[in-house]
């Protein structure tokens, strides 16, 4: 029986690669340290994934789609163009 695959394991993963990457070079990161600070064994990386560079590529386009909610949801509660440009 094949696990169902999760946004919120997708989520937890795309985090704990976020940490890892942020630390050191991609090259000198391992897929099992990062299934390790997402508490998960490696093969569920690969069941998300294609393979490192992919979820390399996925942690980086994250990072902006979490940039962009938030910015989003701050600049909604300025009215006026120099206080958004402000909170930019």
């Amino acid at each position: 029986m094949t696990r169902a695959r999760t946004l919120a394991k997708q989520e937890t993963i795309l985090d704990a690669a976020s940490r890892v990457f942020s630390h050191r070079e991609y090259h000198e990161v391992l897929t099992e340290e990062i299934a390790e600070e997402a508490g998960i064994g490696k093969g569920t990386i690969y069941r998300y994934f294609l393979n490192k560079e992919d979820l390399y590529f996925a942690t980086i386009v994250h990072g902006f789609e979490k940039l962009h909610d938030r910015l989003g949801r701050s600049l909604s509660r300025r009215s006026s163009p120099a206080a958004r440009l402000e909170t930019i």
